[in-house]
């Protein structure tokens, strides 16, 4: 690993790391649905085999990527994909693991946290999630930075005993917000190697207000 990954990591996960993403909102009572969607500037989805839930759309957006960092965005699609998946399945479907490092240093762990989290408090996702405006930040061979927004506020929660809807969810300060990727090259298959959500109050996630 070099320095300057290091000093990356580092400044990732310090303040506001890993642990600044809310995993689901507790004892909040059920809420008006939000507005829909108006428009999307979502990819065609590749073929893949996740059914989703009707009621749950999880999209993934990212300007057309060119040169060394392009596949490292599209893989990041994947990760993205997979995990609200196993999110959506109460973390039935672990397959998401399989594109999270496990080198010395990885800074992952948060997936398998929200993963969890949700499954705890025997509630699944509904409405929209979305990732968008995904960027290379920087490339150099076999390590990738990426950054991007994560949107949830027109997400809300549906418990899987009763099947009672909340819309809360979305209403949190922190439904919008800012996401680092670091993304590695291991043997053929990009994995993540840190990940870094700033809440919507965060300075840097402003620019994912909109």
């Amino acid at each position: 690993m070099t320095v300057s990954t290091v000093l990356l990591v580092s400044a990732m996960t310090a303040g506001c790391g890993e642990d600044s993403y809310s995993l689901t909102p507790k004892g909040e009572a059920a809420s008006a649905a939000p507005a829909p969607l108006r428009s999307s500037k979502a990819a065609p989805a590749a073929k893949e085999d996740l059914a989703f839930p009707s009621d749950l759309r999880v999209l993934y957006e990212a300007p057309s990527a060119s040169g060394e960092g392009a596949p490292a965005v599209r893989a990041f699609r994947d990760v993205w994909r997979r995990w609200w998946y196993a999110v959506a399945t109460e973390g039935q479907d672990t397959r998401y693991r399989d594109l999270l490092s496990k080198q010395p240093g990885s800074q992952n762990a948060v997936f398998e946290r929200v993963v969890a989290g949700w499954a705890a408090e025997k509630v699944r996702p509904v409405g929209v999630i979305r990732a968008h405006d995904v960027q290379v930040y920087s490339a150099t061979g076999a390590r990738v930075t990426l950054v991007a927004c994560g949107d949830e506020s027109r997400a809300g929660t549906k418990s899987v005993t009763t099947g009672q809807v909340s819309w809360s969810f979305g209403r949190r300060k922190a439904s919008r917000y800012k996401m680092r990727i670091i993304m590695t090259l291991e043997g053929d298959r990009w994995r993540v190697y840190a990940y870094q959500a700033s809440p919507g109050n965060h300075p840097a996630a402003k620019e994912c207000q909109a």
